[in-house]
C-alpha cells in the first residue's frame, strides 16, 4: 500500500488479488450473498425486499468511499464507474424481486 492508497482501496485490491475475480464480479457476488443471507433470515419475499435495501445502502456506502478516494488521488469523481458499481451490486437482489413478482403474478 503506497501513500496514495487508502485502507479501503487496499482491501479491494487484496480481495481482487486473493479471489482471482474481477472487481465487477465481486460487486455482483456481494449482492448475491446479501440476497442469500436475507432469504435465510427473513424467509420469503420480505427477505428479497430487505436484500434490495441492504445491498443498495452498502453499494452507496462503498461508492462514497470510492468518491473520496477518487477526489484525493485523481481530483475528479469517476461517477459513471460508481453508478455502474451500484448497479452491479443491486442487480441480483433486483432480479430476485422481479422473478418473485412474476411468479406471484402468474399464481393469481
Amino acid at each position: 500500500m503506497n501513500a496514495e492508497t487508502s485502507a479501503y482501496q487496499a482491501l479491494k485490491i487484496w480481495l481482487e488479488a486473493g479471489s482471482g475475480l474481477h472487481r465487477d464480479v465481486l460487486h455482483v457476488l456481494i449482492g448475491a450473498c446479501i440476497l442469500v443471507a436475507c432469504l435465510v433470515v427473513w424467509r420469503g419475499p420480505r427477505g428479497i425486499g430487505w436484500a434490495l435495501g441492504i445491498s443498495l445502502l452498502l453499494a452507496l456506502g462503498m461508492e462514497v468511499l470510492d468518491r473520496r478516494d477518487n477526489l484525493a488521488s485523481l481530483g475528479v469523481w469517476l461517477w459513471r464507474s460508481s453508478l455502474a458499481d451500484v448497479t452491479r451490486t443491486v442487480s441480483v437482489p433486483a432480479l430476485g424481486l422481479a422473478i418473485w413478482a412474476m411468479v406471484r403474478r402468474r399464481m393469481r
